[in-house]
């Protein structure tokens, strides 16, 4: 249940409060994407730390990429 943890908890629990139109943009791709992580990089390396350390950087690169967390402001 490991790497799933945050596809099952964090994602869900996240998604359910009222929250900005691009942050619950950004939980329902985070949804999707993570699922599919966690089944295809197990093929290529079987280590937890690999996934669950892969499921956090699409987490922290959704949200920045989503929110505008690197554009610059003016």
């Amino acid at each position: 249940m490991g790497m799933w943890s945050i596809w099952m908890f964090t994602i869900p629990s996240l998604r359910a409060r009222d929250c900005s139109k691009n942050e619950k943009e950004a939980l329902n791709y985070l949804f999707l994407v993570v699922p599919l992580l966690n089944v295809m990089i197990p093929f290529f390396l079987k280590s937890f730390a690999v996934v669950w350390s892969t499921d956090t950087v699409a987490f922290f690169a959704m949200y920045a990429w989503k929110l505008g967390w690197l554009q610059k402001s003016d």
